[in-house]
């Protein structure tokens, strides 16, 4: 797969309005895709401590540390377990806080404490509550991927929006087939992107709103009209990202691409990360 967002060559005010005006949207909309592409876009060094168990129950993947060590706001949790639960369930929120100063947890017996179980209109064990601000997201268990989701979500003050292009043969995010993307799109839903699944660009320019396209394994060449519309949409001073998954056929976006210094090479990437077992895949 191929990621372009820009390159050296884009005219310097293009440039420096995309890094003054979006580059805290483009680092979220990057972080969140990386978890449910798998793909390692931020390098983020950190401290390391030695995990002993077998299957590394307690080292959070590398996409969890990057939307931690990213955190802009404050972040608390506060689990419903009751006290005997509280000894597998801790260890993993642990994990969070030492990556950030920004993350804080409570675990909370709802036994104990009813008055804080109906505070928080908990109804069942098990439940978690992620606080950012005034934003709240719940989640019915304590699993890494469901709570890093639920972080992105509630640190998220807009819904960016992602468009998957059609009309080329491309893979659809509809379908359950081998083929389709339908589990990335519904990852993208559950980590709070707004998706438009039928672009069609024969005709009309890349919508306003449209913070990310992907490309899903395009098979014919584009248009003209739709490679100039692409074109625009990436030069014309907003910051987006475009995304092309398996172009084994020329589509035309080759020429744009270059002017960005990006060359799609089709080569194999290999995710030798724990992200797909984080993500249960």
């Amino acid at each position: 797969s191929n990621l372009a967002g820009g390159g050296s060559d884009v005219p310097n005010q293009v440039r420096n309005r995309a890094i003054k005006y979006g580059s805290n949207a483009v680092t979220s909309i990057l972080i969140v895709i990386g978890l449910i592409l798998g793909v390692n876009l931020l390098g983020i060094f950190y401290q390391y401590r030695i995990d002993t168990t077998e299957s590394g129950i307690y080292t959070l993947s590398g996409q969890t540390v990057s939307l931690l060590d990213n955190l802009e706001e404050d972040v608390n949790v506060i689990s419903f377990f009751r006290e005997q639960e509280r000894k597998s369930v801790e260890p993993l929120l642990r994990q969070y806080a030492y990556h950030t100063d920004r993350f804080s947890y409570r675990i909370v017996d709802p036994d104990r404490e009813p008055v804080e179980a109906r505070r928080f209109r908990v109804k069942s064990y098990g439940t978690s509550v992620v606080i950012s601000g005034d934003r709240e997201e719940r989640i019915a268990s304590i699993e890494e991927k469901d709570l890093t989701n639920a972080i992105a979500k509630a640190v998220q003050k807009e819904k960016p929006v992602i468009y998957f292009l059609t009309g080329h043969g491309e893979a659809s995010p509809g379908s359950d087939s081998r083929s389709g993307y339908r589990r990335i799109k519904n990852a993208l839903l559950e980590a709070n992107y707004e998706v438009r699944d039928s672009l069609l660009l024969v005709s009309q320019d890349v919508p306003e709103d449209c913070d990310l396209l992907i490309v899903p394994g395009p098979k014919t060449l584009m248009y003209p009209s739709e490679i100039e519309a692409i074109r625009s949409h990436f030069e014309g001073g907003r910051t987006a990202g475009l995304i092309l998954i398996d172009p084994e056929y020329r589509t035309g976006l080759e020429p744009v691409l270059e002017s960005w210094s990006v060359v799609p090479n089709g080569d194999l990437v290999v995710e030798t990360s724990n992200v797909g077992k984080t993500l249960g895949m």
